[in-house]
This record gives C-alpha cells, structure tokens and sequence, in this order.
C-alpha cells in the first residue's frame, strides 16, 4: 500500500518554517555532493544543497 505524506510549509521571505524545523530559504544545485555542505538533497541524480543563500531585502515586493 503507498503511503502519502503532507508536509505543510510556510516559505517566507527569508526562511522556511516546517513544523519542526526553521531554515534559511535558497537552493543552490551542486554538481556532487559535498562533506562540507549542511544539507545535501539528491534528487534524480542531481545534489542540492538545503539553505545555503538568503535572498536580498527587497523593500517593493510589487
């Protein structure tokens, strides 16, 4: 039997925000994975690194 998972977000200006955990936003692909990156994702063959940037403030969202 497959099992469905939901997980709810808030993907804010500056961080994502999950029930349990709270990290910067930003999502760079990496070419392979890194021992030195915190939190490496490999997703169809592709590594990529979890919270590593921040976007600039941006006064007018508009």
């Amino acid at each position: 039997m497959e099992q469905i998972y939901r997980i709810g977000i808030d993907h804010g200006y500056g961080n994502i925000k999950t029930a349990h955990h709270i990290f910067e936003s930003g999502v760079i692909e990496r070419g392979r994975a890194s021992e030195l990156a915190g939190m490496t994702v490999e997703f169809e063959g592709k590594f990529y690194e979890i919270g590593s940037t921040h976007k600039e403030y941006q006064m007018d969202k508009v």
